[in-house]
């Protein structure tokens, strides 16, 4: 019974181990991209309000968490091949019993045991197993999986820059297309005036058929346009709801983000990305984990030592009386066919292409700045160049309805002329939003969007 007894309460304390916290486990990644908590009552979504949604609520950087998660836990894995193994484990065997005295012609049946013999034996033992040396492959092992680690917990950050700046580009897209809305069906009420103008002088012998023609196919194209843009509305919404993981149909959207009035140089941005891209120090770490696996691969040549050690708590086969053995075992690769060869090989692969993922990364890094920071000032002149435009577009406009209603112009050069207005209209508006995006594009590209974000109002 003492002996039953030792054995439930291990198998107790066992037990009580196999039941991890599963909000601990989420909490453990969750707190790498923590931002501040997201507005909970909206009565319009800001910029700021819709990436700390996303941050909180959208799967895929969980989905990532779950892979750093995953790294620790190989980790502690590979830390468990330095530490001893015990296992309980019990044994019950069964044989026929046999009686030798039924045997005839055997004059010793008496002093072979006959009917005294065992039909089975219990043994309880306690065993014991240490890799005492494994040719430094288990050291190896634990800095490559501390190098992934790291990979991984980079790769989770990197992520969530990649998710804040897609809800940025889903966010502008609205307002983008809001405001064509807006532009289009103003130039569109402007028309349709037109339109019944043109046709009233019609009916009144004071305009061509060709003019109504004109007039009506603008008309029909302008409400093309309307409908287009409306349906992108309705696109963008939904995406930003898929992203936000709230309903956005309805929502209005305000735009607080303010362009800084000063950009820093390229070497600014550069240095940044050094220190902050989250990508480019999870490739260095990939260089890392896969130097060490090179080194575990290598150390397949070396003999291994290992300790088996079995302590009886209860035994019934013989020798009952031997309560514990142990077992020094050594193993020493002679002749493998090529396999740790391959395997060696293989591991200096891996190594050569993470060594060229990182120098093309660092490449990639330096021409998305040179051309983000080119596409700053050119946005920033266009966006100049396109309010003369409006403001010629519209005086042209102006006089081109004065000389037609004067009999100076044709209405084909009215119609051209309110076009050209509704396209400089849309192309200003269009470029306000790019280039607050190609800002944030920016800070994307030198690891700086986290921190942009913390800092909006």
């Amino acid at each position: 019974m003492r002996q039953i007894s030792v054995i439930l309460l291990l198998l107790c304390f066992v037990l009580s181990g196999c039941h991890p916290n599963q909000a601990n486990e989420r909490r453990f990644y969750r707190s790498e991209i923590e931002l501040p908590a997201p507005t909970t009552q909206l009565s319009a979504l800001t910029l700021k309000q819709s990436l700390l949604l996303a941050n909180q609520n959208n799967e895929s950087l969980s989905i990532s968490g779950e892979a750093y998660l995953r790294r620790l836990i190989e980790q502690r894995r590979a830390v468990a091949s330095f530490l001893p193994t015990i296992d309980l484990a019990s044994q019950l065997s069964l044989r026929q019993k046999v009686d030798s005295s039924s045997n005839s012609g055997s004059s010793t049946s008496g002093s072979s045991g006959g009917s005294s013999s065992q039909s089975h034996t219990f043994d309880v033992p306690v065993r014991g197993s240490m890799n005492l040396f494994n040719g430094f492959s288990d050291v190896n092992r634990y800095w490559s999986s501390t190098f992934a680690i790291e990979q991984e917990r980079q790769n989770l950050l990197d992520a969530q820059q990649g998710l804040l700046l897609d809800v940025a580009q889903v966010f502008y897209q609205v307002l983008r297309a809001e405001a064509s809305v807006r532009v289009i069906e103003a130039s569109l009420t402007t028309q349709e005036e037109r339109l019944r103008d043109i046709q009233g002088r019609l009916n009144a012998g004071l305009a061509r058929p060709l003019d109504v023609a004109q007039t009506q196919a603008q008309v029909s194209a302008t409400r093309v346009s309307l409908v287009n843009a409306q349906r992108d509305i309705v696109t963008a919404r939904l995406m930003l709801s898929f992203l936000t993981a709230i309903d956005c149909s309805q929502l209005p959207l305000t735009d607080t983000y303010e362009v800084p009035s000063r950009i820093e140089n390229t070497e600014y941005y550069l240095q940044s990305s050094r220190q902050n891209r989250n990508d480019l120090s999870a490739a260095a770490n990939a260089v890392q984990a896969a130097r060490s696996d090179v080194d575990v691969a290598i150390g397949q040549y070396y003999p291994s030592v290992t300790l088996d050690l079995n302590a009886f708590l209860y035994r019934e086969s013989l020798p009952d009386e031997r309560k514990w053995e142990a077992l020094l075992g050594l193993n020493l690769p002679i002749f493998s066919a090529g396999l740790i060869e391959a395997d060696v090989r293989e591991a200096w692969s891996f190594y050569r292409q993470a060594l060229l993922v990182q120098q093309r990364l660092v490449r990639q890094i330096k021409q998305d700045i040179d051309i983000g920071y080119t596409e700053i000032f050119a946005s920033e002149e266009r966006l100049k160049e396109l309010k003369l435009q409006v403001d010629s577009a519209q005086q042209a406009y102006d006089q081109a309805d004065q000389s037609y209603r004067a009999g100076l112009a044709t209405n084909l050069d009215r119609v051209t002329a309110q076009a050209t207005l509704l396209r400089a209209q849309l192309d200003l508006s269009n470029e306000f939003y790019d280039r607050k995006l190609r800002q944030l594009q920016l800070l994307r590209t030198a690891g700086m969007l986290r921190q942009g974000v913390e800092q909006m109002q």
